[in-house]
């Protein structure tokens, strides 16, 4: 009986397992993906803040001020920008496992309430029961992830260039 595949114990064991290892996927591999864009966010906000800080330390060679102010300001809007989506993105990461973590761990508490149910022989309702988390865990892994906005990385990226523009500027007298 044991070697049975339709054995429902067997069954729910090896689901109870899979269940267990797509988690750990996929809580893996968001892992990297959130590290690398987190990561290309803190080197980008890091090559503005010297550039910002540059601009500071020659300001006594700026030739129009105006250009200058607009320059550091541009700079210091990427950093912000690239701050919050650093915060924001540690948020989106909360929710994300908490989502998943709720789902998965819901239908594995349930996987094992009926394996003591096995244990116990108390088998009656317990097809319908493992029908019903099984079409649970099909409607878990049917949902679409949902795709972050890559927009940060442009708004961030534009306002880096913005910024150094207009310093670069601020250094040419063209009112000559």
């Amino acid at each position: 009986m044991e070697n049975n595949p339709e054995n429902p114990r067997i069954r729910n064991n090896d689901l109870l397992k899979i269940c267990k290892e797509i988690q750990y996927d996929i809580s893996g591999k968001h892992e990297k993906i959130r590290e690398r864009a987190l990561t290309h966010v803190y080197q980008l906000v890091t090559v503005i803040g010297i550039i910002a800080g540059l601009g500071f330390t020659a300001i006594n060679s700026v030739q129009n001020i105006a250009p200058f102010l607009f320059g550091e300001l541009f700079l210091f809007a990427g950093m912000a920008v690239g701050m919050w989506f650093a915060k924001a993105g540690f948020i989106d990461e909360i929710k994300f496992l908490t989502e998943w973590v709720d789902k998965l761990s819901g239908i594995c508490k349930e996987r094992i309430d009926m394996e003591k149910r096995f244990s116990e022989n108390n088998i009656v309702g317990l097809k319908e029961k493992m029908d019903k988390v099984d079409n649970d865990t099909g409607t878990i892994f049917s949902n679409k992830i949902k795709l972050p906005d890559f927009h940060w990385f442009t708004v961030i990226f534009v306002f880096f260039i913005f910024g150094c523009l207009f310093i670069l500027f601020s250094f040419i007298n063209i009112c000559k």
